[in-house]
């Protein structure tokens, strides 16, 4: 029977699970993106300051990444309820 190792690769698991470069980043953006672009697609639009002020913002924490869709406009929830 033959004997198996794991070695932890800080560094190269750093980056493949943290660094918005990385595969997972790339992934997240992608995903963000679509989900933006949808968000803007529905949302109501009478002068287009909210669909204007949609954003994706991509951020990582210790646990990994995440990517938020939103908008800072006080309206904003409204519309997506």
């Amino acid at each position: 029977m033959a004997t198996h190792y794991f070695v932890s690769r800080k560094a190269e698991m750093d980056y493949l699970l943290k660094n918005p470069s990385g595969p997972v980043g790339r992934d997240l953006a992608k995903r963000g993106t679509k989900v933006m672009v949808a968000a803007k697609r529905q949302v109501g639009v009478k002068t287009g300051a909210l669909k204007a002020s949609i954003h994706v913002t991509h951020g990582r924490e210790v646990t990994g990444q995440f990517v938020k869709i939103g908008s800072p406009l006080s309206y904003a929830k409204m519309h997506h309820d």
